[in-house]
């Protein structure tokens, strides 16, 4: 450290800028010589008390504030509406399909809103619709699941949307047979007293017959 008319140099470490500071004694000389902060070389800010400033000479990009988007806003954007158009109804148009996050278990698109994880598709009809009527669900008339085109859903009941489904469940009770392959007609089925459904009779009575043979031999 050297001292040369009235003015002390610091040198800091290599790497750095050198800092000079005059050996001012009254009030007004101290304000006129403002402390330069030390920048290292190659840095773009330096710490002055709690907050971070541009050093001299450095220009600092500022990063532009991020406005917050509505539940809306955020939804619509993750929407493609030029989606393909569906090969079983190709008069509904193209479907939307949602960008976002999809759901591996359903295969549905999946959103957050105020805290919950819901099927984008009911938001979707949600926000362009309205709500949906109670005791109902969304089917999907273009039978793609990542579709979140309010005009490609209806709501029906659970039943109706099984049915219309493409399930073996589905096909079965869409083709007028049971599994086994009797018809479904008055004379052949009936219905269970306590709500549970349909059962065939032809196969209700081989179950009692081979139930009955099964009893015989291990007697």
């Amino acid at each position: 450290m050297t001292g040369i008319a009235g003015m002390r140099t610091i040198t800091e470490r290599p790497g750095t800028v050198h800092l000079a500071v005059a050996l001012s004694v009254t009030g007004a000389e101290r304000r006129s010589h403002e402390r330069v902060p030390i920048v290292p070389e190659g840095c773009g800010k330096v710490r002055a008390g709690a907050q971070y400033v541009a050093a001299p000479g450095v220009t600092q990009e500022i990063s532009p504030v991020r406005t917050h988007l509505t539940t809306d806003e955020r939804f619509w954007s993750k929407v493609d509406k030029n989606g393909p158009i569906p090969v079983c109804r190709p008069d509904l148009g193209p479907c939307w399909l949602w960008t976002g996050a999809v759901s591996g278990q359903t295969g549905y698109g999946a959103f957050r809103a105020d805290g919950l994880l819901r099927g984008a598709h009911r938001v979707a009809y949600e926000l362009a619709v309205g709500a949906i009527p109670s005791g109902l669900t969304l089917d999907h008339l273009c039978r793609g699941r990542q579709c979140v085109n309010p005009t490609h859903l209806e709501p029906v009941t659970q039943r109706v949307n099984m049915l219309r489904g493409i399930s073996p469940n589905a096909a079965l009770a869409n083709s007028g047979r049971c599994a086994a392959g009797h018809p479904r007609t008055p004379e052949n089925n009936y219905q269970r007293h306590d709500g549970g459904g349909r059962i065939c009779r032809p196969c209700y009575r081989e179950r009692k017959r081979r139930s009955y043979a099964a009893r015989r031999q291990s007697a």
